[in-house]
C-alpha cells in the first residue's frame, strides 16, 4: 500500500467517526454536522445533514446508512444526497456503529440492545443481548458480531437471535471482521 497526502478533505478541527466504502463512493462522517463523499478518496463534497457526533453507518444494498447519538438515521444511495432523519422503532440511544448482511442494517445501542432493519427506515427490537453497551457491530463470514463495555462477544447468524461466544478483559470498543483476498 502506497499512501500519499495529508489531504483536507474536512479542514482543521474536524473529528473522523467513520469512513465507508460501497458503491464505488467513500463517505466520510464528520463531527461538525456533514457527510464528505468521494469517488477518488482525493477530491471530496460535502453534504450538510446535521447529524450528531460519534455518527458511524455502513454500506449494503446500495444504500449508506449511519446511525448517530441521538439514536436518528440518515440514508443515501449516493452519499450525497441524504434522507432522515429516522428514528422509526429504534428506542434506545445512542447507537453505536452498524453492520449490514444477510439483508439486514443492524445497530446497537447503549442499552445492551440491537435494532434491525430491510429499509433502513422502519427499525425492529429491542433485542437485548447484554448488561451494558454494545459499543461495536460487524458482519463477517455469514455472521454479525457485537461486543459489549463489559468485554463480551456475541454472534448471530440471523440478528435475532444472539449467543455470547467469549469474554475478554476490558471493554469492545470497536469489532471488525477482516476481509481477505
Amino acid at each position: 500500500v502506497n499512501w500519499s497526502g495529508p489531504y483536507t478533505a474536512v479542514g482543521g478541527g474536524v473529528v473522523v467517526s467513520d469512513i465507508i466504502f460501497g458503491g464505488g463512493i467513500f463517505v466520510l462522517i464528520a463531527n461538525n454536522g456533514n457527510i464528505y463523499s468521494s469517488t477518488d478518496g482525493v477530491n471530496w463534497s460535502a453534504s450538510s445533514v446535521g447529524h450528531n457526533t460519534g455518527a458511524e453507518g455502513t454500506y449494503g444494498n446500495g444504500m449508506f446508512v449511519i446511525v448517530d447519538g441521538n439514536a436518528e438515521v440518515y440514508y443515501s444511495a449516493d452519499g450525497k444526497i441524504w434522507k432522515g432523519p429516522s428514528s422509526a422503532g429504534i428506542a434506545g440511544g445512542p447507537n453505536f456503529g452498524a453492520a449490514y448482511g444477510k439483508g439486514f442494517f443492524v445497530t446497537p445501542d447503549e442499552n445492551g440492545d440491537i435494532y434491525y432493519s430491510k429499509d433502513a427506515k422502519n427499525w425492529l427490537g429491542p433485542i437485548n443481548i447484554s448488561g451494558g453497551e454494545v459499543y461495536s457491530i460487524s458482519f463477517g463470514a455469514g455472521k454479525f458480531y457485537a461486543g459489549d463495555v463489559n468485554g463480551d462477544i456475541f454472534v448471530s447468524a440471523d440478528c435475532k437471535t444472539w449467543t455470547k461466544i467469549a469474554s475478554v478483559s476490558g471493554s469492545i470498543d470497536y469489532i471488525t471482521y477482516p476481509v481477505t483476498n
